[in-house]
């Protein structure tokens, strides 16, 4: 009988040790394609593929001529189209949003860009590191951005236009990157900011998954954990919000669409608000029915007017919209 019961002891001992080996390994497969997944979304998200060009200027009935400048802190050679006016005494830099290049083809950018030619604007178009025809590999959603926005205004200030006044139109990640290299750029004399984040750590905390189409648990926290340590990349180096105050007291437009689930429009609310307490050149455009940078597309002749409002204090020859052609969405 002993012999039995030890048999049976035994036997269940092992059953045990056998379940808690499978277990553990369960457990080591589970975690490690949660790591794994969210390693594979992080670098995709961080690298993502370079949009081609799918239009240009002259397909809009302006002229221009590709240009390209170099970003010294990084040796990265940047791609752009120029679309210069004789004589103009402004110039606008436009900048493109994540995923997305100069075209700006969710906006559309080249549209905007044929009602600031007409108005009398110089405009310069370029590609991020990282997307369209530039250099790099990379996106950091604006902490390395900055770098190339100042050497776009370089550029204009030394080769293209250097007597001209320099304004820029950003659109989403490329809103927030102009407000952030505007602070460190007294050369910048406004900004126009269509559906900015206010602070990417915080917008990455409670938005990431409209990126990563996964579920916030457990893949935000982990992809969060992962970012800095693939790439390099502080995301508290992109705030808008804690570097409000360094813009001073120069003009700045807000642009949200109140249908924005992509950047939801508190974003904006909330740099206007933190911005108001110094600067009362500061604005918010609230467009109704408007989704994440579709303004234009919503309210077009509105929004080319408030744009002539907005620049025509730095260049009264600027021409008022609808008095040199047709606002739209084509060429």
């Amino acid at each position: 009988m002993l012999s039995a019961m030890n048999t049976r002891t035994q036997w269940a001992r092992h059953r045990i040790k056998r379940i808690m080996v499978m277990g553990g390994m369960v457990f080591l497969i589970v975690v490690g394609t949660f790591m794994g997944l969210s390693y594979w979304v992080g670098f995709k998200l961080a690298h993502p593929d370079h949009l081609p060009l799918s239009s240009n200027p002259a397909w809009w009935g302006m002229g221009f001529r590709n240009v390209a400048f170099t970003v010294p802190a990084d040796s990265l050679s940047l791609k752009g189209w120029w679309i210069g006016v004789s004589g103009s005494r402004l110039t606008v830099i436009m900048t493109h949003g994540y995923r997305n290049n100069r075209v700006g083809h969710s906006v559309p950018q080249l549209a905007v860009a044929r009602a600031l030619h007409e108005m009398g604007a110089n405009v310069l178009m370029f590609d991020f590191r990282g997307s369209g025809d530039s250099d790099g590999h990379l996106t950091s959603v604006g902490v390395f951005e900055q770098r190339d926005i100042l050497a776009a205004t370089q550029a204009v200030s030394t080769k293209w236009a250097p007597q001209s006044t320099i304004v820029i139109l950003g659109y989403s990640m490329g809103a927030s990157t102009a407000l952030m290299a505007a602070a460190d750029d007294p050369e910048v004399a406004g900004v126009i900011a269509d559906s900015p984040f206010a602070d990417l750590s915080q917008y990455l905390n409670t938005h990431l998954s409209v990126w990563t189409h996964l579920p916030h648990y457990p893949f935000t926290p982990i992809v969060l954990w992962m970012l800095p340590r693939m790439t390099g990349v502080q995301l508290d180096g992109a705030s808008p919000l804690s570097l409000a105050k360094k813009l001073g007291k120069r003009p700045i437009l807000l642009i949200a669409g109140d249908r924005d689930t992509i950047i939801p429009p508190h974003n904006s609310v909330a740099l206007y608000r933190r911005m108001r307490a110094s600067d009362p050149e500061i604005t918010l455009w609230t467009v109704p029915w408007a989704q994440h940078i579709q303004a234009y597309k919503v309210q077009p002749i509105a929004y080319v007017d408030h744009l002539y409002q907005f620049l025509v204090r730095w260049d009264a020859q600027l021409k008022k919209p609808g008095t040199t052609g047709q606002v739209g969405f084509y060429p």
